[in-house]
């Protein structure tokens, strides 16, 4: 797997295997190799099929601003992609808590009364997760 940026002040789309890939400008997109292959050329010492795929490359004297086109991407490892930071992962976890419904109150989990905390607790066996609730 890859990640290609475009630092292209433009957007780029292109297509493999059913998939349509849209490169905004600044963007990172994680591609298969095969994809990266196809779509970029990447492995290939001949880029003339994939220049001219593009619509880069008309005639051989358009071969240098073709190029110029096709290094206008950069390509990393899948392990490059940033992970986002404490803060970042806090925010999203606050946005979806608050678009939840309101918790449940004990009485309506197994009779418990008001006030008892719920627990529940992580099981790796198979079945539904209300049969896992416990009360502290």
């Amino acid at each position: 797997m890859f990640t290609v940026k475009n630092n292209t002040g433009d957007k780029f789309v292109a297509k493999y295997d059913g998939i349509e890939y849209v490169f905004a400008p600044g963007d990172s997109v994680v591609l298969t190799e095969d994809a990266a292959a196809h779509i970029f050329g990447l492995g290939a010492s001949d880029k003339n099929e994939v220049l001219v795929r593009h619509g880069w490359l008309h005639k051989s004297s358009d071969y240098d601003v073709a190029m110029q086109k096709l290094n206008g991407f950069s390509f990393g490892s899948v392990n490059m992609v940033p992970v986002p930071d404490v803060t970042e992962v806090e925010r999203v976890q606050e946005q979806t808590e608050q678009g939840m419904s309101a918790p449940l109150q004990g009485e309506a989990i197994n009779g418990a009364p008001d006030g008892v905390p719920v627990v529940v607790e992580p099981t790796y066996r198979r079945g539904s997760m209300l049969d896992n609730l416990k009360m502290a």
